[in-house]
């Protein structure tokens, strides 16, 4: 930054030091904050393209020449933001288990019945699957032994159906067989997985209307049946019929 000659003659050395010896005013480099944000961007690219490598070509195959290509970033700027392979496919993990807790999140805020909420979860984890190459891929490293997981997605899903259904059943919503609940978390969880095992090679598999039937038979069978109605006509007629 230039300084005027009026604001230089404002300028004085310490008192110790000779007016002749003062440091010349640095001139600065691009602002602080022009970096922070350009590093920002390059690091989201590359965590968008590996995420798309780590989808595609599973952790083993995936290449840091594919991932800083991907993100049209030399391989030493990748090397500026993560140490090796295994960082980035940490970091990737951890964004989409952080997305995925958003969505478990809103949805235990919802006034519905824990059953519901379930539900509603498991059908926006579904949704985002189909916009969010970060959390397909997090959810394929989560099952790739090839890498290995610092945080168990499938795990922690696994524990927020436990515990809608633990809500549930104390909520007296589900029916009175004490095995249903283990059963029921053994199918949602088996079947979550499986799902995104299968939507990796057919996205059909992820169309959210067969998560909807899905979800009606899981809840058709977990929940107490309502009694039939009586028919008005019977009703009046009082308990002899007539």
């Amino acid at each position: 930054m230039a300084v005027s000659e009026s604001e230089n003659s404002a300028v004085r050395a310490p008192a110790h030091t000779p007016a002749h010896a003062a440091a010349p005013l640095a001139q600065p480099t691009a602002p602080f904050a022009v970096k922070q944000q350009r590093a920002l961007r390059t690091r989201q690219a590359l965590i968008s393209s590996a995420a798309h490598a780590f989808e595609e070509h599973g952790y083993t195959r995936a290449s840091l020449a594919d991932i800083s290509a991907g993100a049209g970033v030399s391989r030493g700027a990748l090397g500026h933001h993560f140490q090796d392979k295994a960082a980035v496919a940490a970091t990737v993990e951890a964004v989409a288990a952080g997305r995925l807790r958003e969505i478990a999140t809103a949805a235990r805020r919802s006034d519905a019945n824990p059953l519901r909420k379930l539900a509603s979860a498991s059908l926006a984890v579904v949704e985002q699957l189909r916009r969010d190459v970060v959390i397909r891929a997090g959810l394929r490293l989560a099952g790739d032994p090839s890498f290995a997981s610092r945080t168990d997605l499938y795990q922690e899903w696994e524990r927020c159906v436990a515990g809608l259904l633990a809500e549930a059943a104390d909520a007296g919503l589900l029916t009175g067989d004490p095995a249903l609940r283990r059963v029921a978390l053994a199918t949602i969880t088996a079947a979550s997985r499986g799902f995104v095992t299968l939507g990796h090679e057919d996205p059909d598999w992820l169309d959210p209307q067969l998560h909807v039937h899905f979800w009606d038979l899981m809840l058709t069978g977990l929940t107490i049946p309502r009694p039939p109605s009586v028919p008005r006509s019977r009703a009046a007629a009082g308990p002899s019929g007539r």
